[in-house]
C-alpha cells in the first residue's frame, strides 16, 4: 500500500514539473489557429482563378481547361470540398439533380463579349437568319444570355436551348478552346464568337503584334442590361460540399474568408494579384495554363486594374439567391432558387 501510494505521488510530481495537465493540454491544442491548407477545390481557368491568384503552388487546386467536362462530375461525386463554377449552373445541378453543395459566394458578374474577325460593327442581319457562331459551355450564362439577346434584340434568330444540335452554333467546352479558334489558322470560319476576359484582352494583343484586329461586336452584359431593365449577367460562384462542411467547418470558412480578401484585392488592388501571378511565372509556372491568364504581366495590369473580370467586392452582393433568381426571372425561367441552395 506504501508503494503504491509513493507511485501516485511521485507521478503527480512528475505532471507538476512539465507545468502542464492533461487537460491543459487539451486547451493549448484548441487555441492553436486554424488554416485551410486541407481545403481541396476545383475551378475552371480564365477569370475566377485570380480569386486564388497566390496559389498557383497549392495542389489541393486543380484548375481546368474543359470544365463541361470536368465539373459536373465534380458535383456527382461531390469529391472535392469546394467547386467554382458558372453560378446559375451550379445552382440548376443542386436544384435539379440533387448535388450535396450550397452556393457560398459570388466572384463575379459577366465579363462576356461577342466577338468578330469577319464583321467590324454591328450590322443588320437578316431575319432569323442565325450567323455562324462559335461559343463555349452551352447551359453557361454566357451562351444563355447570348441566345436570349440574338433571338430578342439582335433579331438574328433563334438558336434553341443549347441541348439539341445546331447547325449555327457550335459549342465548346471552355472559353479556351474558343480562344484556340481565334489564334487558328481560319478565324473567318465563324461569323461570330462568344468570350470572356481575360481571353479577349489576351487574343487583341496577340492580334495587335500580327497587325490584326479582333473587333468586339457587342458586350453582353451591357446588351442584356438594356433588354431587362437593368438585370445583371451572373458569372462564377463558390459553391461548398455539405459534407465537408460538417466535418471541417471551421478551415472551410477560413478559406472562403481569404478568398472573398483575394477577390477584394482583385477587385481595387491589382497590384497585389499581379505580382502573385509574376512570383508564380518567376518560380517556372505556366500561368496560362494554371490560371488562364496571359503571362505578359501588361496584359493581366490591364485587364485586373480595370476590373475588366467584374470582380464583386465583400460590399457588392447582400443577397446570394436575388443575383441568380434576377438572372433567370429577366430569361423567363421558371426555376428559382430558395434558401436550402445556399450556404447560411
Amino acid at each position: 500500500m506504501k508503494k503504491q501510494l509513493l507511485t501516485i505521488i511521485i507521478a503527480a510530481g512528475l505532471l507538476a514539473s512539465c507545468g502542464t495537465t492533461p487537460v491543459e493540454s487539451s486547451k493549448e491544442a484548441s487555441s492553436a489557429p486554424v488554416t485551410s491548407e486541407s481545403v481541396t477545390w476545383v475551378s475552371p481557368t480564365g477569370s475566377p482563378t485570380l480569386a486564388f491568384y497566390d496559389q498557383g503552388e497549392n495542389d489541393k487546386w486543380l484548375s481546368t481547361a474543359t470544365p463541361e467536362s470536368v465539373i459536373p462530375g465534380a458535383f456527382a461525386s461531390a469529391s472535392y470540398d469546394a467547386i467554382v463554377f458558372d453560378g446559375v449552373s451550379g445552382l440548376t445541378m443542386i436544384k435539379n439533380m440533387n448535388r450535396a453543395y450550397k452556393l457560398a459566394k459570388w466572384i463575379n458578374e459577366g465579363s462576356f463579349y461577342v466577338v468578330s474577325t469577319k464583321h467590324t460593327a454591328q450590322e443588320a442581319v437578316a431575319a432569323g437568319s442565325k450567323p455562324s457562331v462559335n461559343a463555349f459551355v452551352s447551359t453557361g450564362n454566357a451562351s444563355k444570355a447570348f441566345r436570349d439577346l440574338a433571338k430578342n434584340k439582335w433579331n438574328w434568330g433563334e438558336y434553341g436551348d443549347g441541348t439539341d444540335p445546331d447547325a449555327a452554333i457550335t459549342y465548346e467546352k471552355g472559353v479556351a478552346d474558343v480562344r484556340t479558334h481565334l489564334l487558328g489558322s481560319d478565324p473567318d470560319a465563324f461569323d461570330y464568337y462568344v468570350v470572356a476576359e481575360p481571353v479577349l484582352t489576351a487574343v487583341q494583343a496577340q492580334y495587335k503584334q500580327q497587325n490584326k484586329t479582333l473587333n468586339v461586336i457587342y458586350n453582353i452584359q451591357t446588351e442584356f442590361a438594356a433588354a431587362h431593365d437593368g438585370a445583371k449577367v451572373p458569372a462564377a460562384a463558390i459553391f461548398v460540399s455539405n459534407a465537408a462542411y460538417e466535418t471541417k467547418k471551421a478551415e472551410i470558412d477560413t478559406w472562403l474568408s481569404e478568398t472573398q480578401t483575394r477577390i477584394d484585392n482583385v477587385k481595387s488592388n491589382a497590384s497585389v494579384a499581379v505580382s502573385a501571378v509574376k512570383a508564380y511565372e518567376d518560380k517556372g509556372g505556366d500561368s496560362q495554363a494554371r490560371f488562364g491568364v496571359p503571362s505578359t504581366m501588361i496584359n493581366l495590369q490591364q485587364v485586373v486594374g480595370q476590373n475588366k473580370l467584374a470582380y464583386l467586392a465583400s460590399s457588392d452582393v447582400t443577397d446570394n439567391a436575388a443575383v441568380a433568381n434576377g438572372f433567370n426571372s429577366a430569361l423567363g425561367a421558371a426555376l428559382t432558387f430558395d434558401a436550402s441552395c445556399f450556404l447560411s
